[in-house]
C-alpha cells in the first residue's frame, strides 16, 4: 500500500494543477512524505523544487524532504537541506534537528550527530527523547558505547525520562553484562522492554558466547508478553551454535517452526554448524532435507557442513554436488611445473580434505578427457600435487593428514 501512496499523492497534485487550484504547503508536505515512505527520495526532492516555485516554503515542507532523504540513508542530502533551510532564514524546529541527528548517525558520523544534539540549544530548542535516541543510535552504529551510555545517563539533566527506544539503542551498543544491567534498570524505572531491547540483549550475549544468559532472556520474553521474532530465534540459535549446544539449537529451530515463523538460512546454517561441531551427521542431513523442502538455498557454511555429513555417510558424489551448489567447489591452481596442478589442503579437516581431493581428481579427469587431451598427453605428463602440511600444528608435531589421506585415496582410486 505504501508504494502506491506516493503515486496517489502525485495524482492529487496533478488534479489540483488541472483544476486551476493551488496546492498549499500541507499538500506538498504530504506528497513529499509519501514519496519518502516509498524510498522515492529523488521524487521527494523534485517535489520540493516544484513547491519552491509554487509557494513560499515553510519548515514543514523542508522537514518532509529531509526525512525522505534520511529514511533512504541519503544523509548528505538531508544535511544539505538543513543548511538550505537555515540559509533562507527559516528557523529549524525540533523535528529538523532530530532528522539531522539521525541523518548523521545513518552516515556513520556519530561525532557530528552529537554536535547537532548539543546545537539544539543554539536554536532555542529543547531536546526530547527522540533526539537522544537518535544520538544514542548514532553512537551504537559506530560502536562508541561510552558516549551512548553518557547520553543515556545525562538525559535527566534535560529532565527527560529515557524510553524503551533510548534503552534499546544503548543496549545494542554495549557488551552483554551492561546490556543485562540496562534491562534491569528499565524494569526498575517501570519501562517495559520491547522486542528490540530483547533482541539487542540476546545478540549481545550471542557475540560474547554467553549462550545460557541468551536463552534465559529468550525464555523470559513471553512472560513479559513479548513474542520472539525471527531475529530472537536466530540470535539464540547462533549463541548455542558457538557453544556446540546442538540439542538446544534443534529445540529452538523446532520451536520456531511451531510458532509459524519461517526459519531462514541463518537459522538452518547455525543449527547445522552446531551439529557439525558434535559430529551429528544424521541431524545435519535431516536439516538439509528440511531446507530443500522449504526451497531455501544453502549458503557456503551450510554447504560445507552438509558436505561433511554426506562424506561421513559415504555419499561423496552428493557431497560434491552440495559443495558446487554453495559455490565451494575445490579447483586446483596451476603449479610452477608445466602441466602440474596444485591443491592446498593444509589446515582442512580430514573429511573436507578428502572431499577436496576427490573433487580435484574428478576435475583433472574431466580435463584429460577433453578435446585436447590427446595433444596434452603427448606433450606432457599431468600431475596433481596435494599440499597437506608437515604436521607442525598437530599433536606431537607428527603429520596426520598426509598419511590418512594417502590411505583413503589408495583405497578409493587405486593410487600408488
Amino acid at each position: 500500500k505504501r508504494a502506491s501512496w506516493w503515486q496517489q499523492s502525485l495524482h492529487v497534485l496533478d488534479v489540483f494543477r488541472r483544476s486551476g487550484a493551488k496546492p498549499d504547503a500541507i499538500c506538498f508536505s504530504s506528497a513529499i512524505s509519501a514519496c519518502g515512505g516509498a524510498q522515492m527520495w529523488p521524487r521527494a526532492l523534485c517535489l520540493l523544487r516544484v513547491a519552491d516555485h509554487a509557494l513560499a516554503l515553510d519548515v514543514g515542507v523542508y522537514n518532509a524532504a529531509m526525512a525522505a532523504c534520511e529514511r533512504a540513508e541519503q544523509w548528505a542530502h538531508a544535511l544539505e537541506l538543513f543548511g538550505e533551510l537555515h540559509g533562507r532564514a527559516l528557523a529549524p524546529d525540533l523535528i529538523s534537528c532530530n532528522i539531522a541527528v539521525s541523518a548523521c548517525g545513518r552516515g556513520g558520523h556519530w561525532a557530528a550527530a552529537l554536535n547537532w544534539l548539543h546545537s539544539a540549544s543554539r536554536f532555542k530548542l529543547r531536546v526530547d527523547a527522540v533526539s537522544c535516541a537518535s544520538a544514542i543510535s548514532a553512537c551504537s552504529r559506530a560502536e562508541e558505547w561510552r558516549f551512548a551510555l553518557r547520553i543515556l545517563d545525562n538525559m535527566h539533566v534535560h529532565k527527560l525520562r529515557p524510553n524503551a527506544t533510548c534503552y534499546g539503542a544503548a543496549i545494542a551498543a554495549v557488551d552483554w553484562l551492561v546490556a543485562l544491567q540496562l534491562l534491569v534498570d528499565m524494569q526498575s524505572s517501570s519501562v517495559a522492554p520491547t522486542l528490540v531491547c530483547y533482541n539487542a540483549a540476546i545478540t549481545s550475549c550471542e557475540k560474547a558466547h554467553s549462550w545460557q544468559h541468551g536463552l534465559c532472556l529468550f525464555s523470559s520474553m513471553r512472560s513479559a508478553a513479548v513474542e520472539p521474532s525471527t531475529i530472537s530465534f536466530n540470535a539464540s540459535i547462533s549463541g548455542c551454535e558457538k557453544a556446540s549446544e546442538w540439542v538446544q539449537s534443534l529445540r529452538l529451530l523446532g520451536e520456531m517452526q511451531r510458532t509459524m515463523l519461517q526459519p531462514t538460512i541463518v537459522s538452518y546454517s547455525a543449527a547445522m554448524t552446531a551439529c557439525a561441531r558434535a559430529a551429528r551427521w544424521e541431524q545435519i542431513l535431516a536439516l538439509l532435507e528440511g531446507m530443500r523442502r522449504q526451497g531455501i538455498e544453502p549458503d557456503q557454511e551450510a554447504s560445507r557442513v552438509s558436505a561433511l555429513a554426506l562424506c561421513a555417510a559415504g555419499k561423496l558424489a552428493e557431497a560434491l554436488s552440495v559443495l558446487r551448489e554453495g559455490g565451494l567447489s575445490f579447483r586446483p591452481r596451476p603449479g610452477s611445473v608445466l602441466g602440474s596442478l596444485v591443491l592446498d589442503l593444509h589446515g582442512l579437516p580430514l573429511e573436507m580434505a578428502t572431499l577436496a581431493a576427490h573433487s580435484a581428481l574428478v576435475e583433472a579427469a574431466l580435463c584429460i578427457a577433453g578435446p585436447e587431451s590427446d595433444v596434452a598427453a603427448a606433450s606432457r605428463k599431468d600431475e596433481l600435487i596435494l599440499i597437506v602440511g608437515r604436521g607442525l600444528h598437530s599433536d606431537g608435531g607428527q603429520a596426520v593428514l598426509g598419511p590418512l589421506l594417502l590411505e583413503i585415496l589408495q583405497q578409493d582410486w587405486g593410487l600408488k
